[in-house]
């Protein structure tokens, strides 16, 4: 049994928090700045500015393929890494890879691809705790790595209770005094110290608070659960299997890597809707909406678009577009209840909300992480968590029935592999 920490070895977690909360806010600001300025020349409509645009994007893959071919661990999310550099089983030089991560991600997810920021906040965050930790030889690495890893999950959503369970559920996969206190306190001070320094306020902002949904209307909500579980199978299928369908194309590497720039780009350029991760399309309910045919449009070229840029392992998450297909999913679902007249329409952005909480846990297959990751990205606008937690606990059991593999846990082994093979 692994001995309880020192409190004299407490601050150093205190001041690992403050380097994640700033490392990670100022990722997210670079990352908002580069947004906007791409999405400046989508929005002119000039075809010199899309000329422009399609130039840009095409650059910023060829600067992104030079830094992963340097460095093989700055690819993807960086959760799988991450896991790897924990168990022992995959070698990384922290002070290499995390400028080349930050660097490649800022570059990859400002350019408008669906990809999202979470995934590599996380992997920062575990590189900066690895790199602090090597000052404190006498504390566990690992607690270091964890710790900073779900504190880079908390600045990214700005949500430290969830950040909190994603570790227990997802990083350390284990509960003691050690691993709780540790990221407790990095999480604490990181995400204090990035609401001080780059504002405090929830992930999605502006969310009108819901009325409770009548227990009568429940079988309504298990059969979202079924649905969100289907479709969480469904996503790890297309976006893991891209990586497959990538390996067999037999084309030069770096002409496959561009690949997802130009195709981002082309599409972009025909529908600006679908610029980045996604997350301006979780608002649409409150916006008027858009039709049915082209909320299934959506949702099948989001799901597409993740899986061309995450197939060839770009520097990005895919957690934002997650729970944004999760939210159009449930948009589909609600819509289709109320032209049925079983629900007001004013209930359809409720439904779609909890139906992020669905996709997550089905994919992630982290139930309690999904239920408070919605509530606080959210600012408490659900007065109760009864339906979230049916909805997640439902998606959550659908994709066991499925056999559907957890989304880490599948790109991890298959990570395993290729490091074997290589």
């Amino acid at each position: 049994m692994e001995e309880k920490i020192s409190f004299k070895s407490l601050p150093a977690f205190i001041i690992l928090g403050i380097i994640t909360g700033l490392l990670i806010g100022i990722f997210k600001k670079l990352i908002g700045f580069l947004a906007s300025f791409m999405d400046g020349f989508l929005g002119s409509g000039t075809g010199k500015d899309k000329l422009i645009f399609m130039a840009l994007i095409t650059f910023i893959g060829l600067i992104t393929f030079f830094i992963l071919k340097k460095d093989k661990n700055t690819k993807g999310s960086g959760i799988p890494v991450m896991a790897g550099m924990m168990e022992g089983t995959i070698p990384v030089s922290s002070e290499k890879t995390i400028v080349g991560k930050f660097v490649a991600s800022v570059l990859t997810i400002g350019s408008g691809l669906t990809v999202g920021r979470e995934g590599p906040s996380v992997h920062l965050g575990g590189l900066a705790g690895d790199i602090v930790g090597k000052f404190f030889p006498n504390i566990n690495r690992n607690l270091f790595i964890g710790s900073a890893a779900a504190s880079g999950f908390a600045v990214a959503f700005n949500a430290p209770v969830a950040s909190l369970m994603f570790a227990v559920e997802e990083i350390f996969r284990t509960h003691n005094f050690n691993t709780f206190l540790t990221s407790a306190l990095t999480i604490i001070s990181s995400t204090v110290t990035s609401g001080l320094v780059f504002g405090d306020h929830p992930s999605l902002e502006n969310i009108p608070a819901f009325a409770n949904i009548d227990q009568k209307s429940l079988v309504l909500i298990v059969i979202l659960g079924i649905l969100a579980g289907l479709s969480g199978v469904l996503f790890n299928k297309v976006v893991i299997g891209s990586k497959s369908i990538y390996k067999k194309v037999a084309l030069p590497e770096i002409i496959k890597y561009l690949a997802p720039f130009v195709i981002t780009g082309l599409v972009l350029l025909l529908d600006p809707r679908l610029f980045a991760s996604g997350e301006e399309l979780i608002y649409l309910p409150s916006e008027g909406n858009t039709s049915l045919a082209s909320l299934i449009y959506m949702y099948g070229a989001k799901i597409l678009l993740l899986a061309t840029a995450f197939g060839i392992g770009l520097s990005g998450g895919s957690l934002v577009p997650l729970l944004a297909i999760g939210a159009i999913l449930g948009n589909i679902y609600g819509t289709i209840l109320a032209d049925l007249g079983l629900i007001p329409v004013e209930m359809v952005y409720a439904i779609s909300l909890i139906a992020m909480a669905g996709h997550f846990s089905a994919i992630v297959r982290t139930p309690i992480t999904a239920i408070i990751l919605i509530l606080e990205m959210t600012g408490g606008a659900f007065s109760n968590i009864l339906v979230l937690a049916v909805v997640s606990f439902v998606a959550y059991l659908t994709a066991e029935i499925c056999h559907s593999k957890p989304f880490y846990e599948d790109l991890y082994e298959r990570l395993l592999i290729t490091e074997k093979s290589s």
